[in-house]
């Protein structure tokens, strides 16, 4: 993200932590294979995040000295049972003279602070020591290992200031510090140097800085959006802190000054102020709005989501709102522990009664078949055969649902359902018939009469007139050859039914031609229909009842 914004970045690595896996063997040699650019001298701002602490397997070969001039080479050693090797400090602390050489001439540092844990390593040559994370730098402040969640920004003015603000509910500390002092005339007092930035609830200090002329350091808090944070800071902020480190983005800062202001730009200035706090209550508002909306229709991203009870609910919401009023969820209502249908619906044809699954994969045979013995044990209790029994699946539900198997139905499933009587149908087909209906593709009533079908209900309502898949289309002109057996009458402005996928949709005659001539009406043979928009080469087509 940084690169995008045209800030030049070198992306490397003090080394991963790194898991280890012995075999046969009771130590092995580690290198801490860090990723330091060579002219790190001509940079001007680093960026360390101590809180990345991402794993990688130990791999044998990338951990082996390569292009060396010396026969003697230098391993960091892990014996058994260490099972972590953590090359952060180490790498650090090889650079600790660099950086200090960098800051001494003008240098930016951005550390992302976790827990200051000492680590111990051992050379090959038998060399011991310990070396704690933040022993790169001279001006460390004193601190200490705490957690927590809770902070706040100092109520102090200034750019640094308001833009942590705005950050302040991101912040995870793992580390706080003291604030160094400095003897002055016989009284210590608070370091100058050093600037508290992020307070914990109890007024520790999370996050802090230490600035000179030319070179400042800056200890941060665990920071989840780190590449937002970082544009902003070093576009926006730092230059104003360090502008001799950011030449091109301050020049002629100081023309923004009241002194300096152009004619009218008090009065404009003033104006975007007002227009801004306008436009942060209208987005309010908005956002509230949009949350609001998402709450009501939650339901049917429930549908193609959700399993167990999230699944029946939503589904129950939706059969209601399609205008089955009695849809009730069974398990909410039933006393005893027999499977049963987990909705049912008591309606003025019979009893519908629904069986609902969400699963990551396909559907068995035992899936769909299920609701078909559930529903011979209520044709039995009512003494009727006015039982209508469907099995709606939310399946593959971690991909989405265009993406899926559509539909996830065998063959052999097909038939089976077809053969006993009960319906198979998906969740992203409902979430589908919502849009439908809501764009008067479809009425409430169609779908409702869809469900005393049986095998598997694509919804296309009954009373819809089948006009087949044309038999050529020319898709440059947007026309269709079709062969008619006229069982509809078609006619200019006329609407017809498809399905893309399980999406329906509509489109419209613009005119009608037969035998090369235009006509204003169709009968029975091979027309030429110009159409409002190009339809797929396999729609099939449909043509609304009440125009033969």
């Amino acid at each position: 993200m940084l690169t995008k914004n045209g800030i030049h970045a070198f992306d490397g690595t003090i080394g991963y932590l790194t898991n280890l896996t012995y075999g046969y063997a009771s130590a092995l040699g580690c290198l801490p294979n860090t990723d330091i650019p060579k002219n790190f001298h001509e940079y001007q701002i680093a960026i360390i995040d101590l809180t990345n602490e991402r794993r990688v397997p130990y791999i044998s070969e990338q951990h082996q000295h390569k292009d060396t001039k010396t026969s003697k080479h230098v391993y960091l050693v892990c014996q058994h049972p260490q099972d972590l090797f953590d090359p952060r400090p180490y790498s650090l602390h090889s650079f600790k003279e660099k950086i200090a050489e960098n800051l001494q001439k003008g240098f930016l540092i951005i550390i992302f602070c976790s827990h200051n844990i000492p680590v111990k390593y051992k050379l090959s040559t038998g060399e011991a020591f310990e070396i704690r994370p933040y022993d790169f730098l001279y001006s460390t402040p004193q601190n200490y290992n705490r957690a927590g969640k809770k902070t706040k920004i100092p109520r102090e003015d200034g750019d640094i200031y308001n833009f942590l603000k705005k950050y302040n509910e991101q912040f995870n500390y793992e580390i706080i510090f003291e604030l160094p002092e400095r003897l002055v005339n016989g009284k210590y007092i608070p370091d100058p140097q050093f600037t508290p930035l992020v307070l914990t609830a109890e007024d520790k200090i999370a996050g802090i800085s230490w600035s000179n002329e030319t070179s400042g350091v800056f200890f941060l808090p665990k920071l989840e959006n780190k590449a937002k944070f970082l544009k902003e800071f070093l576009t926006e902020v730092a230059p104003t802190l360090f502008p001799h480190l950011f030449p091109d983005i301050v020049k002629d800062k100081w023309l923004e000054e009241e002194s300096y202001r152009l004619p009218n730009q008090n009065r404009l200035l003033l104006e975007r102020q007002r227009l801004k706090k306008e436009f942060d209550v209208a987005l309010a508002a908005k956002n509230k709005e949009i949350a609001d909306n998402n709450s009501k229709y939650k339901f049917l991203s429930d549908m193609i989501t959700q399993t167990g009870n999230e699944l029946v609910d939503s589904i129950v919401k939706f059969l209601k709102w399609i205008g089955f009023d009695k849809a009730v969820d069974a398990d909410k209502e039933r006393t005893n522990s027999l499977k049963e249908e987990d909705i049912n619906i008591e309606t003025e044809v019979g009893l519908i009664i629904i069986e609902v699954k969400g699963i990551g994969g396909i559907t068995t045979d035992s899936d769909c078949s299920q609701i078909g013995k559930v529903r011979t044990r209520r044709q039995k209790e009512r003494n009727s055969f006015d039982v209508f029994g469907h099995f709606i699946v939310n399946h593959q539900r971690h991909i989405p649902p265009v993406n899926r198997l559509n539909p996830p139905f065998s063959t052999e499933q097909l038939q089976d359902a077809k053969y006993d009587s009960r319906g198979l149908i998906t969740t992203w087909q409902l979430f589908n018939i919502y849009t439908a209906v809501e764009r008067e593709i479809l009425t409430k009533e169609q779908v409702k009469s869809c469900f005393y079908q049986h095998g598997y209900i694509d919804f296309i309502p009954t009373e819809m007139i089948k006009l087949g898949t044309p038999i050529e289309i020319l898709s440059k002109i947007s026309v269709i050859i079709i062969d008619l057996d006229g069982s509809a009458i078609l006619k200019p402005n006329d609407k017809i039914l498809y399905k893309q996928g399980d999406e329906f949709k509509t489109v419209v005659i613009k005119s009608i031609k037969f035998d090369n001539k235009t006509v204003s009406i169709t009968t029975k043979g091979e027309y030429g229909l110009r159409l409002s928009e190009v339809i797929p080469k396999t729609a099939v087509l449909y043509a609304y009842p009440g125009i033969k």
